[in-house]
Order: C-alpha cells, then sequence, then structure tokens
C-alpha cells in the first residue's frame, strides 16, 4: 500500500462507519473519552455550523503527535491515520477502538461503511507552467479529440462508479498542500450504503482496502513509482 514506500504519498486512511442516530453518544461521549483518553489526550469540539445539526457534527480525541484520531458524533464513528503504518496494524487500531466503543453503544446495523486514503503527490510544473500529468498518472482525460490532454495547467476531476462491493469515488485535483507546496491530490474513497449488518465491518473493509490498493498501483504512473521506492534517489 502506498503507505509503506520509502517516498510514500499518502496524507491519510480513515475508517468511517455510519448508523441510525443514537442519543446514548451525547450522554456518554465523556465515558468513550475516559477509556480512550491515555491514547487520544486531545479533545477537539466542533464549531457551530448553520448548516448542520451540532449532534451530526464530530468530537475529535487525538493523539499527542496528531498521527492519528477517534471521531464520534451522534450517527458516526470515525478512526483516521495521518501516519499510516501498514494495513495490519491499521486494522487493528480499528478493530481495538470499534471494541472500546462497542462496549459502551449498541450498533446493530449500518446505514453507510467507508475507507479513503488520501494521497498528495509533490508537482514539478513544466517550463511553459504545465502540470506533466503523465509523471505521475496513468488517467487519460482526454475530453474530445479536438481537446488535447498533454497541456493541463489546472485539473478537478471527480467520478464515482459502481465496483465490486460498493462505490468508489476518484477525486484528481491539484492545489497547495498546507506548507505551500503545489501537490496532485489523489483521493481514493471506497464506500457502501444500505442496510448493512454489523458483521459485514470486517469483510468490508478487506475488500474494500483491496480495491483501492488495485486501483491505486493501476492509476500511479511508472516514473512516480520509481519515486516513491527511492529508485530515482539511489546512488549509481
Amino acid at each position: 500500500m502506498p503507505g509503506l514506500y520509502k517516498n510514500a504519498p499518502l496524507k491519510s486512511a480513515s475508517f468511517e462507519a455510519r448508523f441510525h442516530g443514537d442519543l446514548s453518544i451525547e450522554s456518554r461521549r465523556g465515558e468513550f473519552q475516559r477509556l480512550v483518553k491515555s491514547e487520544f489526550p486531545h479533545l477537539y469540539v466542533p464549531h457551530a455550523a448553520t448548516d448542520k445539526a451540532p449532534a451530526l457534527q464530530h468530537y475529535q480525541f487525538k493523539r499527542e503527535d496528531a498521527s492519528a484520531s477517534v471521531m464520534l458524533a451522534l450517527n458516526s464513528f470515525v478512526y483516521t491515520s495521518t501516519a499510516y503504518p501498514g494495513f495490519d496494524a491499521f486494522t487493528s487500531d480499528i478493530e481495538r477502538l470499534w471494541e472500546k466503543f462497542s462496549s459502551l453503544f449498541d450498533v446493530p446495523a449500518f446505514t453507510r461503511l467507508g475507507l479513503r486514503y488520501i494521497n498528495n503527490l509533490p508537482i514539478i510544473r513544466s517550463d511553459a507552467g504545465a502540470i506533466p500529468l503523465s509523471n505521475y498518472v496513468t488517467a487519460n482525460l482526454k475530453v474530445t479529440p479536438s481537446l488535447p490532454s498533454g497541456t493541463i495547467y489546472d485539473l478537478g476531476y471527480s467520478v464515482v462508479c459502481e465496483t465490486d462491493g460498493g462505490q468508489m469515488r476518484i477525486l484528481l485535483q491539484n492545489e497547495q498542500s498546507r506548507d505551500g507546496v503545489e501537490v496532485l491530490l489523489l483521493d481514493l474513497d471506497f464506500s457502501k450504503k444500505g442496510v448493512i449488518e454489523r458483521n459485514e465491518r470486517q469483510r468490508f473493509i478487506d475488500n474494500a482496502h483491496k480495491e483501492i490498493e488495485t486501483l491505486f498501483l493501476e492509476l500511479i504512473s511508472p516514473d512516480y513509482k520509481q519515486i516513491m521506492e527511492g529508485a530515482n534517489n539511489e546512488s549509481k
């Protein structure tokens, strides 16, 4: 997976479980905090939003080094890692935290499950100021025969498609990162909606990871795979 390469572009990996709202999450949120406080000591309270009910906004519990966080809302549980330890360790963290959550709250079924990997690929533009897209991804964004696809100055592409066991949303766009570097954002979000039995959660995570990993490796160009592997930095 992208997080384990020498020059990994992965910025964050997230798992979300949504379910029908449970008012006991509001009243017992403090009990959950006590269960995770030794590992996630920092609490972040959501700002008031005019377009969203307060109970549907997430309270966030974050590690001291900000490498991971757990978020709770009336109808949602989210675990995010920004220092991806590999899929096995990532899912182990999810299971451990979900067990703590389940010890307080009964979720008989889910309404949505999602697994999301966000990657930032630093961009080096051409002398003419264009984005040499083929240096980074294999995606062919040619819209019509008369519109050239090789000279791109700004990119904003999003598609949602049906795939094995769910839906895949792909977002590909250029943007400025927090440290001011221009990056190519490659955001892969696999989800399943409907009535989902609670015993399907781990099966979903495994399948979603397989689908995302396959797509990621198909999308990354051979040149950028060498950068990820550190091949371009090796002394000859």
